[in-house]
This record gives structure tokens, sequence and C-alpha cells, in this order.
């Protein structure tokens, strides 16, 4: 692949890999109070239930999907989950109220943000990285995802209280996050290559028997145990805003910019991190971001805030 079609690609990758996790994700990251609000969902618990459900079927999309990705092109799948993504913020720009709609609405985006996303962009990313530069290629996927996420956040909160917030705010936002979909979209259509593997494994036809042999590897179950306690920390963010506003006080939009600064970081470590893992040990790199984790959020445990 030349190097402008390679740069091209992994923009795309970029782009795709964060523009698709805006709607269902920084939309309760930065809005809970607002989404509860103008949603009018009861309490945060009813909320919670509709992401509980969410997660249970993202679980199992999570083990189906990189069974797709293997019979499926890369760039076709991508393309077809960002398109769907998007059409799910469609509908959730109308603000609907009843609790099954939302609940449909969320299992739709559990298909489309997993089953047919997740494992398509981890496998093109891996080949567009080669065998040599792994921790390159996903430091540069996730730091652009996290330059994606901290600049559509940023622009977001601008809408938002520029509007007043409220539900005039959060249907811009949604009208924001959506478009950057259906950008994605066409990005991935157009960038990347009908396959991003020209020479793809062969397909076990027993998956059962490969899943077996899979589950029966002791290191994939250490591995699995190291991705699930960084996802549980990725999701702690996720109440920066919440916690800015009860325990300091701050406004809906000043909670938000409290969990839009912290997003800002997601465009620098995981470059670096990275870099680190190609130049140094994936295990050295991982020890010390968990070190660092297990600090701020006892600090944050500890500490009592002063208002």
């Amino acid at each position: 692949m030349k190097p402008s079609r390679r740069v091209f690609a992994l923009s795309a990758f970029v782009w795709a890999g964060e523009s698709i996790y805006l709607l269902p994700y920084t939309l309760r990251r930065d809005y809970r109070g607002t989404l509860i609000e103008v949603l009018q969902l009861p309490d945060e618990a009813a909320l919670g239930a509709i992401y509980s459900v969410f997660g249970a079927l993202c679980l199992g999309a999570y083990i189906a999907g990189g069974w797709l990705a293997d019979r499926y092109s890369p760039r076709t799948l991508l393309t077809f989950s960002l398109t769907l993504t998007a059409l799910g913020g469609g509908f959730l720009a109308t603000l609907p109220t009843s609790p099954v709609m939302l609940y449909a609405l969320f299992a739709l985006w559990a298909f489309s943000t997993v089953l047919t996303f997740w494992a398509a962009l981890i496998k093109a990313t891996r080949a567009w990285g080669g065998e040599s530069t792994q921790g390159r290629a996903f430091g540069l996927l996730d730091g652009g995802r996290g330059l994606v996420a901290a600049v559509a956040a940023s622009v977001g909160l601008q809408l938002f209280a520029s509007l007043g917030g409220g539900a005039s705010g959060l249907r811009a936002v949604i009208a924001l996050y959506t478009g950057a979909c259906l950008i994605g979209a066409l990005a991935t259509w157009f960038a990347v290559p009908d396959t991003a593997d020209p020479d793809p494994p062969q397909v076990h036809n027993d998956t059962g028997a490969h899943l077996r042999e899979v589950l029966s590897r002791p290191n994939v179950w250490l591995l699995g145990g190291v991705i699930f306690c960084a996802y549980t920390a990725y999701y702690g963010t996720f109440y920066f805003a919440g916690f800015a506003t009860a325990a300091y006080g701050q406004s809906a939009a000043g909670g938000a910019a409290v969990s839009v600064a912290s997003g800002w970081l997601r465009a620098i470590v995981p470059v670096v991190a990275g870099l680190s893992a190609d130049r140094a040990s994936s295990r050295s790199v991982i020890v010390l971001s968990f070190g660092v984790l297990v600090v701020v959020f006892a600090s944050l445990a500890l500490l009592r805030p002063e208002v």
C-alpha cells in the first residue's frame, strides 16, 4: 500500500473508531443529568438499567464479532456499522421517552458498535501495522481516537452551552455526533481496502473446536483480565462529570467541561504508550499504567472535596 494510502486508511480507522462511540458512550459520560431529565427517566438507576442491558448484549456481541470479521471485508463491516449507528442517532434526536424504544435503541447500538464493528477494526489495524509496528499502529489508533473524542466533545460542549443546555442543547450534540458517524461511514468506504488482510488466515470449519482451543489457553484468560480491568477504570472516567457536579457543585456545563478536559489526555497518552511498548516492554508499560490508575482512583476515593 502506498504511504499516502496508508495514512488515509489509518485516518479512517481513527475517525471511525471514535465517532461510532460518541452516541452510546460520550453522551452518557458528559450529559448524564441532561439525558435523564430530557428523556424523562425517573432516576439514574433507570439509565443504569438501560446501559446494563446494553453491556450484556455487547458481551455476546464481542464473542460473535470475531467470527464475522474473519468472513467479511472490514470495509463492508465498518461502513455498515457506522451507518446503522448514525440511524440510531437520528432516532435519538427525536428525544424518545418510551423505555421500550430506548431499550431497543441501545440493543441496536450493541449490534452496530460491537458485533459488526470492533473485531473488524482491530483486524484491519493489525494488518496495517504489520509484524514489527503493532505498538505504533494501536498507539496511533487510540491516540487518534482520543483526539477525535476530545475535539468532538469540545465542539459539542460549545453547542450545548450556547443553546442554554436542556433539550435544545442535547439535540444539537446528538446531531453533531450523528454527522460524525456518517462522515466515518464515507471515510471507511473510500479509504479502507476491500480487504485489509491480503493473505487471510485459514478459517476453521469447526468453529466450536476452534473456540474451545482458544479458551483452553491460560494467556487468553490473563489478557482478558487485563482488558477487563483497563475498561473498568476507563468507564470510571464516565463519572467525572457527575462527580464534579455532585461533589464540587459544578453546573451541568461545568461538569461536562471537566470530563472533556480529561478526554484530551487520550490524544497523547496512548501514542506515548504505544511507542514505548515497541521500544521497551509491553509488560512494563501496562504495569506502570495500572500503577497510575491505582493512585488516581485512590485519591478520588480518599480525599474529601472542599466546597
